[in-house]
């Protein structure tokens, strides 16, 4: 599995948008916590899948 980490890093278009999200979820859930966290969810998701078919097509593997 890639790292979320290196994904945000290395994708700037991912990392906007995942600062976008984040800051368009803090009104509405407030300290909400779990909801808010929850509503991250499927935007992680979507990014692991892109960085799973990109490491299965680029050859990446994790540094042992």
């Amino acid at each position: 599995t890639v790292p979320f980490r290196l994904i945000s890093g290395a994708a700037e278009d991912r990392a906007a948008a995942y600062g976008a999200l984040k800051r368009s979820l803090v009104e509405p859930y407030g300290t909400e916590r779990v909801a808010y966290t929850e509503a991250k969810g499927p935007f992680i998701e979507e990014t692991l899948a892109l960085a799973e078919r990109w490491a299965d097509t680029s050859g990446w593997q994790p540094q042992t």
